[in-house]
């Protein structure tokens, strides 16, 4: 009787702490907090959808930046000007303007053992709606289309939200598991990267210094990539101590 009585005291003390740590678990967690607390925060949010035209899926990344949507645009369609800030693009050229349509010659750079990737893009400019839709007309991968959604950040006008989807499918041997984490992957330094030039265009514009702050979405990624960019890295770090007066030397002795 008495080994009976301890193990149910055992099992309700088990249910009772359970329970509260049901009621004290923070919101977040609870799945209380909405898209717009996180990308306060400083996260992107990243999605995965079937893709119509392709095997793999489309990954669709969404962020907030810290500008209004004009500065975002301007960074978003200088075109000629990716190769500088993007991290995998090595060279980006619009060969032709024709409206809203542009068509944009870009190379890009992989590491082993992936190909370098070279291909024209025909983009299409919505700024009324904005949006910016792009497809490949001709090059080395199988396909590759993306798009841009922006919009005013309700909580904050000056600020913009922002979703960038891409599918970019190279073919070849490599699975669609591996190859969806490799364009998630993409979406991410992607983002990073337009996070930083739009805060520097802004601090351009406003004619004043401002500390560039990278959202802090390298938490949730894996291992094998690299925690810290290193164009962060050197923005981030403290400026050097400057050098020590030099001491005077002692007269020569005679």
């Amino acid at each position: 009787m008495t080994r009976h009585f301890h193990r149910w005291a055992a099992i309700f003390s088990c249910l009772l702490l359970a329970g509260m740590g049901v009621w004290l678990w923070p919101k977040r967690v609870l799945g209380q907090e909405n898209e717009d607390d996180k990308l306060k925060r400083g996260d992107i949010l990243i999605s995965f959808r079937p893709s119509p035209f392709s095997d793999l899926s489309e990954v669709t990344g969404v962020i907030l930046f810290n500008a209004p949507l004009a500065i975002v645009w301007k960074v978003l369609t200088n075109y000629d000007d990716y190769a500088r800030f993007l991290p995998d693009i090595s060279q980006s050229k619009v060969e032709r303007k024709e409206g809203a349509v542009v068509w944009q010659r870009v190379e890009v750079h992989n590491l082993w053992p992936l190909p370098d990737f070279h291909y024209l893009l025909k983009i299409t400019n919505r700024p009324e709606a904005g949006e910016i839709g792009w497809q490949m007309l001709e090059g080395n991968l199988k396909n590759l289309y993306g798009r841009w959604k922006l919009e005013p950040f309700a909580a904050n006008p000056n600020q913009t939200k922002a979703m960038y989807t891409l599918l970019q499918d190279p073919g070849g041997f490599f699975g669609d598991l591996t190859q969806n984490f490799s364009t998630r992957s993409l979406v991410l330094e992607r983002l990073d990267a337009f996070h930083a030039e739009i805060q520097l265009e802004k601090t351009r514009q406003d004619g004043q210094p401002e500390r560039v702050i990278r959202p802090n979405w390298r938490k949730a990624i894996f291992w094998w990539e690299e925690l810290e960019p290193p164009r962060f890295r050197a923005e981030n770090k403290p400026p050097p101590p400057e050098p020590a007066p030099a001491k005077p030397k002692p007269p020569a002795l005679p």
